[in-house]
C-alpha cells in the first residue's frame, strides 16, 4: 500500500505541476467517448525504455516529454488514477467512470504514464507483472466504454 501512495503522490506532482493544457484535437471515437488523437509523433522515451522490458536507467525526461506526462496526468482524476494503478499493482476494480477517463485520455498517454512509473526503482522490480495488467485495464476499459461501439481497438497483450 505504500508503494501505491507513493505512485499517487508522483500523479499529484504531474498534476500540480503542470500548467497548461493542450488543446483539443479530434480523436478516434470508443462508443460515446472521443479518445485524444494519436499524434503523428508519439511519445518517445530515451533509449533502452521502448520495450516493456530493458528498463535499466530511469530516463531523463526531455521538457517535451515532461510537459506530455503533466498534460497527460490532467485528464484523469487522481481518484481514477489510482483506481488504474491499484489494478496493476493490487487487482483492484476500476469503475465505469474511470474507464471512460481512461479511454478519454488515450492510448499513447495512458502507455507514457506506464512506461514512465515502470522505470521508478520501486516500481520497476513488479513491471512483468503491471505492464500486461496494464494492457488489460486498457482492453477492459475499452470493451466496456465501446459496448455500443462497432470495433474497439484493443492493445496487444
Amino acid at each position: 500500500m505504500a508503494k501505491l501512495n507513493n505512485l499517487f503522490l508522483l500523479i499529484l506532482f504531474l498534476l500540480a505541476t503542470a500548467i497548461m493544457r493542450v488543446p483539443a484535437h479530434k480523436g478516434e471515437m470508443v462508443g460515446d467517448i472521443e479518445t485524444d488523437p494519436v499524434v503523428e509523433d508519439k511519445f518517445a522515451f530515451p533509449p533502452g525504455t521502448e520495450g516493456d522490458e530493458g528498463f535499466d536507467d530511469e530516463p531523463e525526461l526531455s521538457p517535451k516529454q515532461l510537459k506530455y506526462l503533466q498534460d497527460c496526468a490532467k485528464k484523469m482524476t487522481p481518484e481514477c488514477a489510482k483506481e488504474v494503478f491499484a489494478y496493476m499493482f493490487e487487482d483492484m476494480v476500476v469503475t465505469d467512470q474511470c474507464c471512460e477517463l481512461l479511454i478519454k485520455m488515450g492510448e499513447p498517454c495512458h502507455l507514457g504514464l506506464v512506461k514512465t512509473i515502470m522505470v521508478i526503482p520501486e516500481y520497476k522490480a513488479n513491471a512483468s507483472y503491471a505492464i500486461p495488467r496494464s494492457k488489460q485495464v486498457w482492453n477492459k476499459c475499452a470493451a466496456l466504454v465501446g459496448a455500443h461501439s462497432p470495433s474497439p481497438i484493443p492493445l496487444e497483450i
